[in-house]
């Protein structure tokens, strides 16, 4: 799995010349240093422009009670 889709994506992002800096630390979502960001500052990362919520966030038992809030900020986002 990782080496398909993370190694594969980080190959396919230095092949364009993309960067693979961090764009939001947790400092920057007011989360502490170590929370995970994309999972404890998804709300956070959507209204700064990430593009998307990790799939843990819709499926994990963990997030069960947020999981209607991301749903519908979801669908309320402006679909590119």
């Amino acid at each position: 799995m990782i080496r398909t889709y993370e190694f594969g994506l980080s190959h396919l992002v230095a092949d364009h010349g993309w960067t693979t800096e961090v764009g939001w630390d947790q400092a920057d979502l007011g989360l502490p240093r170590e929370a995970d960001a994309v999972l404890a500052g998804w709300q956070a990362l959507l209204k700064s422009g990430f593009p998307f919520v990790k799939r843990t966030l819709l499926t994990d038992p963990r997030f069960t009670a947020v999981r209607p809030s991301i749903q519908a900020h979801l669908k309320a986002s402006p679909r590119h």
